[in-house]
């Protein structure tokens, strides 16, 4: 099943009302977020839609593999190192 996220989300994607931390997610590719049900999704903001790895959709997670995914895949993007240097 494919999930389609309206602009509501975006808060939950950023999570954060600090100026110099929505600036750093902002360039980040990977986010994570909780969903309704509530597990967690890592979204890919290029497509706006959950990340895959492989043919896997990365949805169903537990919080903390969530966010250690995120930064896993935030370090190994070439756009996002990029960005860094």
């Amino acid at each position: 099943m494919k999930h389609q996220y309206k602009a509501k989300n975006i808060d939950r994607l950023l999570g954060t009302n600090n100026l110099g931390d929505y600036r750093i997610r902002m360039t980040q590719r990977y986010k994570s977020f909780q969903e309704p049900a509530g597990t967690w999704t890592v979204n890919d903001a290029r497509t706006g839609r959950p990340a895959e790895m492989g043919s896997r959709t990365i949805i169903g997670m537990n919080q903390q593999d969530a966010e250690e995914l995120v930064d896993l895949l935030n370090e190994l993007d070439p756009q996002g190192q990029k960005a860094k240097s």
